[in-house]
């Protein structure tokens, strides 16, 4: 059967096919009947909402496929395959180990987009540090649960970094050291998620962060470590937008750090005219250099923030254009 569509328009359609699940199925049952256009296909980049990406299995959207080596003998060189679709099982295949670098190839190509989330378990076998360089996958939302550098290492190479504004990464001992990469220093929202105390970065690690939004999952973050993070970001004067926030236990942990800052670095009791619909309007600031305030705030977010949806206190600071008026408030105000 001939292409019934000019080649534009054939593009336009498995673009469109591209975006949901089940278009995603209709995209892949019309090349298998209609062979001429499978060249076009190939060419062709998707558009995911999501995309997972493990050592041993990958997930579309909805879709599962999980790649398990078979031991015995006379079939090392295969693997077993499960597919899971909206939690339905598919018979187990017996298939040629290749299979998996097959299926990731025709969906992991130049031009593919993530519009949701792009998340990192770990690297195939398959994936080397020689990966085209034009194979770039676009996305917005990226979470790393990687468990070494090396993952991270050979699958950083297949993302547009430029690309992504949030990364979330839960660190371990083992991976840690990666705050040190410039990309990760410089994402525009980085998520620390802190479960292993081993694995908790150090000061200088921190310190050297320049994200415009830092958001720490920690419980047990020293306050001696907030402290030096808040005189560093007075000492280079931090760009007014930046953004520190810490999930809390209680809100009584943001009382004992305005005490403390007020003590400490003479932080004002205040009302802030440009906080209150999300935190309490109740906090602390102090004065930057260049016309900049320092303002600490903390309270329960708005349960949309999914980041922070385990307690749903936090305490914020933000470097803000300085206030033309500060109201001070009576030492009982708190």
């Amino acid at each position: 059967m001939e292409n019934p569509l000019p080649d534009e328009a054939t593009k336009a359609v498995f673009k469109l096919l591209s975006m949901e699940t089940s278009l995603l199925i209709s995209r892949i049952a019309i090349i298998n009947r209609i062979p001429s256009l499978r060249s076009i296909n190939s060419l062709l980049p998707y558009t995911f909402k999501n995309l997972k990406i493990g050592t041993t299995f990958m997930e579309i959207n909805n879709i599962q496929w999980f790649f398990c080596p078979v031991k015995t003998p006379e079939d090392l060189g295969k693997v077993d395959i499960q597919i899971i679709r909206d939690k339905k099982r598919a018979p187990t295949r017996r298939v040629n180990k290749s299979a998996y670098q097959q299926l990731f190839d025709a969906y992991v190509k130049e031009g593919t987009v993530v519009n949701g989330s792009l998340v990192l378990n770990g690297a195939p076998e398959f994936v080397s540090s020689q990966q085209d360089s034009k194979l770039k996958v676009q996305c917005k939302n990226l979470e790393l649960n990687i468990r070494s550098p090396k993952d991270y290492d050979l699958l950083v190479g297949l993302i547009n970094m430029d690309t992504v504004d949030v990364l979330k990464f839960p660190t371990t001992p083992n991976t840690v050291e990666l705050l040190d990469k410039p990309e990760i220093q410089t994402v525009k929202t980085l998520h620390l998620v802190i479960t292993q105390i081993p694995g908790h970065p150090s000061l200088q690690q921190l310190l050297a962060l320049r994200n415009q939004h830092l958001k720490l999952r920690h419980t047990r973050f020293p306050l001696d470590h907030l402290d030096a993070l808040v005189r560093d970001w007075m000492d280079t004067g931090r760009n007014v937008g930046t953004v520190f926030s810490w999930e809390l236990i209680s809100y009584e942990d943001a009382l004992m750090m305005f005490d403390h800052f007020e003590a400490k670095l003479g932080a004002l009791r205040s009302m802030h005219p440009r906080i209150g619909q999300t935190f309490g309007d109740n906090g602390v600031t102090i004065r930057m250099k260049e016309e900049k305030d320092l303002v600490m705030f903390g309270g329960r977010v708005m349960r949309k923030d999914k980041e922070f949806d385990t307690s749903g206190l936090v305490f914020q600071m933000e470097v803000f254009e300085t206030a033309p008026i500060i109201h001070e408030r009576s030492d009982d105000w708190w």
